[in-house]
């Protein structure tokens, strides 16, 4: 991806980059939310995860804490169809 270095400036079209990875590898919606409320407590003005684009400003920071806040994951996901007898 050549804009790797560049910060995020359309959410709406970014999630689709990360939003498997956020799905599979977070533990739970409930740990997000616990996350996403420490965070909001802070002055924020970027998020730089080691892998993928920034989100840089307040606007865009607020994007990406209210997607994942909302966000089913982890072990949320799972069902009794995960766990059945071959």
């Amino acid at each position: 991806h050549t804009e790797v270095d560049k910060p995020v400036e359309d959410f709406a079209k970014h999630v689709r980059f990360m939003e498997g990875f956020h799905r599979r590898y977070m533990i739970s919606n409930k740990i997000c939310r616990y996350w996403v409320n420490m965070v909001r407590q802070l002055d924020v003005e970027s998020i730089v995860p080691q892998h993928g684009r920034m989100f840089r400003g307040k606007k865009m920071v607020n994007e990406f804490l209210s997607w994942i806040e909302n966000l089913p994951c982890g072990i949320d996901l799972m069902t009794q169809d995960n766990y059945r007898a071959p």
